[in-house]
């Protein structure tokens, strides 16, 4: 009879109960061991003893409350959990590196204590209602639906995965349950099985990890190790997953940060993963049915160390990174890098209209443009792969006075009736040359986000190439 919100007494003192940590046992049996998490005392501090609760309970305590204290730095890994299954126990865990793993509900913070003679786990995962725990070369994890237990009799244990953890990654393995993917520095493995009854650890690659904080699932799992960003999917294949790497073409810069990973989001809207340097690039990949469309590097204003996107309550999706200057920063908001301007331009191939031996004087190039504000753009071109023997193009601005109007959606007498979002904007070329190259840029801090959605090029044939 002991429960949360009631009020544990020995002697004069009291404390309001916020929660009961059973660790081995159960309370039904009444034997059992574990900890009360209780607010500030009131008449003094507890001693070892015999106690009491006003919904009569009784327990025996080992000794006086002891402080709530966490470790300074470390870098806290985060997931959302519901073992208790009702509409108003979905907790949030953690862990640091530096202190004991911790769930937090918003108002009450329990440490959780895996009896580890060093308790500072660094990564975290719930996994068919498990919760994982790593440290260095081992994977603990707790009872099935108990996230404070970590004893044998009660169904917890380990798994040793004879290098350092790097990360874990959920994914779907059968019709009947899904599966953990466990990285390390050099191996990844992948987890089979419900409970320590039929657990299967299966070697999913030999000599390639994962780096600490790159694993994420968009529809497939994706992880990024020393040979690029891998995509782990799911096949018909025997052992249910196969892996591919997905950045080849652009080895180059990929080879320039091998080391310099330092974390990862997806954004849902965008349907991308994104992986974030420590010299302030990132990689946004864009995926449509799981199929890559798109690989991009970003460069961002601010050296961003942490990062994480959520779907809200109301279905606003919020993605959020730390800077190393102590500021957090919402991504996708705004039209600048928090006031600093935003440059983006882009080198299209040289492209030789089917013929690439053949000359051809180029007329004029008619983009087709998408956006809902006015935005410029400066475009220029590249002739015969921009050789200095031939004379290049020169720059010029194009502006989009978008304006998008819906009827029943506009204030009277403060819109455009001519409003739109779609338009061709056309730059004239001059040149002749067997080949061209478009390149797009622009640079604002109050521009709101535009597509080029085509180019359309006008040239005149000339004679072959001799």
């Amino acid at each position: 009879d002991v429960f949360e919100t009631g009020i544990l007494s020995r002697g004069g003192v009291t404390a309001l109960i916020n929660r009961v940590v059973v660790e081995s046992g159960s309370l039904a049996s009444g034997i059992n061991t574990g900890r009360l998490i209780i607010g500030a005392p009131s008449g003094g501090n507890f001693t070892a003893g015999a106690a009491t609760t006003n919904t009569g309970g009784t327990l025996t305590l080992s000794g006086a409350q002891t402080a709530i204290t966490l470790a300074p730095s470390g870098r806290y890994e985060i997931v959302n959990n519901n073992f208790g299954g009702s509409a108003n126990t979905i907790r949030m865990y953690g862990a640091s590196g530096t202190h004991r793993a911790f769930e937090f509900d918003g108002t009450v913070f329990v440490p959780i204590s895996t009896g580890m003679l060093v308790d500072t786990p660094k990564h975290i995962a719930v996994h068919v209602n498990h919760l994982f725990l790593s440290f260095e070369g081992s994977s603990q994890y707790s009872a099935p639906g108990n996230p404070y237990s970590f004893t044998i009799i009660t169904g917890a244990g380990e798994i040793a995965a004879g290098d350092t953890v790097t990360g874990y990654l959920s994914l779907v393995g059968s019709n009947l349950t899904s599966s953990l993917a466990i990285f390390t520095t050099n191996k990844s493995f992948i987890l089979y099985g419900r409970s320590a009854d039929d657990w299967n650890l299966v070697t999913f690659a030999y000599e390639s990890g994962g780096f600490e904080y790159t694993m994420q699932n968009i529809g497939q799992g994706y992880v990024f190790d020393a040979l690029g960003i891998k995509q782990i999917a799911s096949t018909d294949a025997f052992g249910n997953f196969d892996n591919a790497q997905i950045t080849k073409n652009i080895r180059p810069f990929i080879n320039a940060r091998i080391t310099k990973s330092v974390g990862s989001c997806i954004a849902r809207l965008s349907n991308q993963y994104r992986l974030f340097f420590n010299d302030r690039y990132a990689l946004h990949i864009t995926f449509d049915n799981e199929q890559i469309i798109g690989v991009m590097p970003v460069q961002y204003a601010h050296d961003l160390t942490c990062m994480s996107s959520f779907e809200s309550n109301s279905g606003e999706e919020f993605i959020l990174a730390g800077g190393t200057n102590g500021y957090v920063y919402r991504m996708e908001r705004g039209t600048s890098f928090d006031g600093e301007e935003i440059v983006a331009y882009i080198n299209l191939a040289f492209s030789f209209q089917r013929n690439p031996r053949l000359k051809k004087r180029y007329r004029k190039a008619v983009y087709e443009i998408s956006g809902g504000n006015y935005a410029e753009v400066q475009a220029a071109y590249e002739l015969s792969y921009g050789s200095s023997e031939t004379e290049q193009g020169v720059t010029s601005t194009i502006n989009t006075p978008f304006g998008s109007v819906f009827w029943d959606a506009f204030t009277w007498d403060s819109f455009y009736w001519d409003g739109r979002t779609l338009l061709p904007a056309e730059q004239d070329l001059t040149g002749t040359a067997e080949n061209i190259s478009l390149i797009i840029r622009s640079n604002s801090d109050y521009f709101a986000p535009f597509t080029v959605n085509s180019a359309i090029i006008h040239y005149s044939t000339r004679r072959q190439l001799r």
